[in-house]
């Protein structure tokens, strides 16, 4: 089973620029309620920060140590090795 938290995080490392919850709910294919949860409790962390833009809101991921961080790097890169050697 995937651990959500790290894959949106792993999309906000991957992406390196401000995604609004509803992108970032797109590319990962979470329902936009739960991308919505752990976007907060991410925030509640100090991981990402939120920016309420009109009727929406606009995600950043705060460039910090965090264990969290370093495995969607890791997974990332992991992902990215794999497609390299197919």
């Amino acid at each position: 089973m995937k651990d959500n938290k790290i894959e949106i995080v792993k999309d906000l490392v991957t992406l390196g620029q401000v995604s609004s919850i509803r992108q970032i709910d797109n590319r990962v294919k979470i329902p936009y309620p739960n991308v919505y949860r752990i976007i907060k409790k991410l925030e509640l962390d100090d991981l990402v920060t939120l920016e309420k833009i009109v009727s929406s809101y606009n995600c950043s991921l705060n460039k910090k140590v965090h264990p969290l961080i370093f495995q969607a790097e890791y997974e990332h890169t992991k992902d990215l090795l794999e497609k390299i050697m197919i």
